[in-house]
């Protein structure tokens, strides 16, 4: 009995079953995808998340800014706690002993939080401006990894927050991780995993692993990373809307997780997943859902229960999401839809019932017509034939098409109808024009035309817009220090522009000559989509409530137009572009719910879209009214 002890004794602690062998490791991680459940933060939203040592999770969301602790069993442990008011946008944390945790926001503070959320102490970071994106331990256990998404960069610090070694050549680094002596990082630009050995290696995206698509070992937008047992690699597949198992030769072996097709649903179906995390002492896979606030456990389904048909689905196409950008053909019949999800520029038929697409164009890469990551989009008025303008983020670059498209009976799909005009790279002509030098090359997000043919596309990188002639060369700028923080629309208004600033919670409208912006007040934490009503008003949507607002051509209180979070007909979900025609109807990119929204100049209501995140009371018609 003694002996017995003894070696019971020396044998350690119990690992849990998939670590127990490596065989049953790779087995039982290649066969996570059983949803164990969710947790819910709303209204909170979850932006990053990293496993414990002792098991479970720790998450950090934004507005409200705090962090939550859940448990293995994943319950949560306890209430929230506020970050410091330093943290107000976390963007990655790392656990430290002692219950302590590294966490990093997208400002660029770098620091030491306790259990409770108080401050222990500020390390420096890079010296030079930086928006980070993830965290992560180093190559050895040594050290922090992190991203920089301003500079394409990722950088190595030590245990007191100093920079050790830099890399460049990245687009958007998104997700980080170490296995062995590995650096992996996902790159949402590329939609590729780039490895490389930082003691002897700079990192290549030519030689990366993946492509843009659905199918296995394909990417779209990936983001989180994670080790487990430093032989695999889980990548959250945002676009894709599941996670994908790697192993560390590069080789996708598993993946788990089917775009919900009902909203809200759970069940194992995921919504734009973007942190992921493995508890080692349990085996259980954490995924949060920003758009669904929430976060989904994964595990190992137990074998003698039955499969559920849709945990056996494979999605083999992307997904048509309207995007996060659109625009009208002023007094026209087009709209002009930017699709991130599949890196296409999609042109429909608008005044029907459901808007019919007649061509599109784009798909991955760097040459003309192709994109990475298109984001705003805007006709060019007072062309003979109509000419879209799209910001092609990740090429950092304009590009100009135009769709000489007549109407016939019977309506068809045109291929080949959408060409390409000029294309300007950004980066270059900013280094041309004095006033657009920078520190960083640009990034670009939203954009609008006015009747003049002025373009103007936001510059998030810089805190700007640049302004363009319909010949794409440059004619200004505006800026506003302290005020323009991070746009994410902006409208042509009259001679000016009007921007919602997601970052400052402001609208401000710029006009060429005046050196300080116009501010209007809006009582949103969140404008995501704005555009000036041919009566005067001003028309937003709020992306932390999911709501469409009013304001007065007089000014004064917003009026609430369709607000709460839903498939309802007066409901909105993380609703993005409005946009507004010469007759007054106005148009709503309800992104959550992938369907557009139309308010007509007499109030009339009408939703298209996919039919399962069409109101419930309109599935047939689509129609409802505005009281």
């Amino acid at each position: 009995m003694t002996v017995l002890l003894l070696l019971l004794l020396c044998s350690g602690p119990v690992l849990p079953s998939w670590a127990q062998n490596s065989t049953e490791a790779e087995d039982e991680v290649l066969s996570l995808g059983h949803s164990l459940g969710t947790v819910s933060f709303a209204p909170a939203v979850p932006v990053a998340i990293c496993s414990l040592e002792r098991g479970g999770f720790a998450v950090l969301t934004e507005r409200p800014a705090q962090l939550w602790i859940i448990d293995s069993s994943g319950e949560k442990d306890g209430a929230p706690v506020a970050l410091p008011a330093a943290i107000s946008r976390p963007r990655g944390i790392l656990p430290l002993s002692r219950g302590h945790f590294i966490v990093v926001d997208r400002s660029g503070v770098l620091g030491e939080i306790d259990r409770k959320g108080r401050w222990v102490r500020t390390l420096p970071g890079p010296a030079a401006a930086w928006q980070p994106a993830a965290l992560a331990i180093g190559p050895g256990g040594e050290g922090w990894l992190v991203t920089d998404l301003l500079r394409g960069q990722v950088h190595h610090l030590d245990v007191d927050g100093l920079v050790q070694k830099s890399w460049s050549g990245f687009i958007e680094p998104t997700g980080i991780c170490a296995i062995g002596e590995q650096i992996w990082v996902s790159d949402r630009g590329h939609h590729r995993l780039i490895r490389f050995d930082p003691r002897t290696e700079q990192p290549d995206p030519t030689t990366a692993i993946g492509d843009h698509g659905a199918a296995p070992g394909l990417l779209a937008a990936p983001m989180g990373l994670c080790s487990v047992a430093d032989r695999w690699l889980l990548v959250s597949d945002r676009d894709n809307h599941r996670v994908q198992v790697f192993g560390r030769h590069g080789i996708s072996m598993h993946s788990f997780g089917i775009h919900s097709m009902l909203p809200r649903v759970a069940l194992g179906r995921l919504h734009y997943p973007t942190g992921v995390a493995f508890d080692h002492t349990t085996g259980v896979c954490g995924v949060i859902e920003p758009s669904e606030r929430r976060l989904q456990r994964f595990g190992v389904r137990d074998p003698e229960s039955p499969v559920p048909a849709a945990e056996q689905w494979q999605r083999v196409d992307l997904v048509s999401h309207y995007g996060a950008y659109w625009a009208l053909q002023r007094g026209g019949r087009l709209l002009a839809v930017s699709e991130p999800d599949s890196e296409r520029i999609s042109v429909l038929v608008r005044d029907l019932e459901n808007p019919f697409e007649v061509d599109d164009i784009g798909g991955h890469g760097s040459l003309p017509t192709r994109f990475r990551t298109p984001t705003g989009i805007d006709f060019l008025p007072g062309t003979s034939v109509p000419r879209i303008v799209v910001a092609d983020r990740g090429n950092r670059r304009l590009q100009m098409f135009e769709v000489p498209w007549k109407m016939t009976e019977p309506l068809r799909r045109e291929p080949a109808l959408i060409r390409l005009v000029r294309s300007v790279d950004l980066e270059q002509l900013a280094r041309q024009y004095p006033s657009w030098h920078a520190s960083v090359p640009p990034r670009l997000t939203a954009l609008a035309c006015n009747e003049s043919g002025t373009i103007a596309v936001c510059d998030e990188a810089n805190a700007r817009i640049l302004l363009l002639d319909a010949r794409f060369r440059a004619i200004g700028v505006f800026e506003a220090p302290g005020l323009l923080r991070q746009a994410t629309a902006i409208s042509a208004d009259g001679d000016g522009f009007l921007v919602a600033d997601a970052g400052s919670g402001q609208l401000l409208r710029f006009v060429p000559g005046q050196l300080v912006p116009e501010l209007i007040e809006t009582g949103s934490t969140m404008p995501v989509g704005v555009d000036r009503h041919p009566d005067g008003s001003i028309w937003f949507t709020n992306g932390a409530n999911h709501s469409l607002l009013r304001i007065p051509p007089e000014g004064g209180e917003a009026e609430v137009i369709l607000a709460g979070a839903g498939t309802g007909e007066r409901q909105l979900f993380r609703p993005r572009a409005v946009k507004i025609d010469e007759d007054g109807s106005v148009w709503v990119l309800d992104h959550g719910n992938h369907r557009g929204v139309v308010i007509s100049p007499t109030g009339e209501l009408r939703h298209f879209g996919s039919k399962p995140y069409l109101p419930a009371a309109a599935a047939g018609s689509g129609k409802g009214r505005v009281q």
